[in-house]
């Protein structure tokens, strides 16, 4: 495949899901989403970590890790403005993708891996992150701050590890 090409899979696949996304914008983002342990902001806000963190390595062409970007949204962001992230964190790694010349490749969880690699291969993110028994923030972490990224989104330990 193309990076043209994968940039495209992807923009569609952005699209989608943006498109799911608006219309779950009038339930409240504070509960859980479907079948995870996150909220629904929570699980936007870490969409778009993924995916900006995702445009950064390629856009760097780090070769030893993640680099250590971390990506959060106000606390009081409307769902729309989480959709919003989201769209542009999508749109942000298609730029990466289409930029990238034949050749660049930069440090991915599944391996070394050029533009086609990063449009095409999801993130081995966790599915749920575990909660205290104290609190109602992801892996623990104390409510009003933002919630660790999991392991291999971000430095530190991975939640299976935590």
């Amino acid at each position: 495949m193309t990076p043209g090409r994968a940039a495209d899979d992807l923009d569609t696949a952005v699209a989608l899901g943006v498109r799911a996304l608006r219309e779950a914008a009038g339930l409240d983002w504070s509960a859980r989403a479907a079948g995870l342990e996150w909220s629904r902001r929570d699980t936007a806000v870490h969409l778009a970590g993924d995916l900006t963190g995702f445009a950064a390595q390629l856009a760097a062409r780090v070769s030893g890790g993640y680099l250590p970007l971390l990506v959060d949204a106000a606390p009081a962001a409307a769902p729309g403005a989480l959709i919003d992230l989201v769209e542009a964190a999508g749109r942000l790694l298609g730029a990466a993708v289409r930029a990238a010349r034949p050749g660049d490749r930069a440090w991915h969880p599944a391996g070394a891996a050029d533009a086609d690699g990063f449009a095409s291969t999801p993130p081995p993110t966790a599915t749920a992150a575990p909660r205290s028994a104290t609190t109602s923030s992801p892996r623990g972490a104390a409510r009003g701050t933002p919630p660790r990224r999991c392991g291999p989104c971000a430095p530190g330990p991975s939640p299976s590890r935590a």
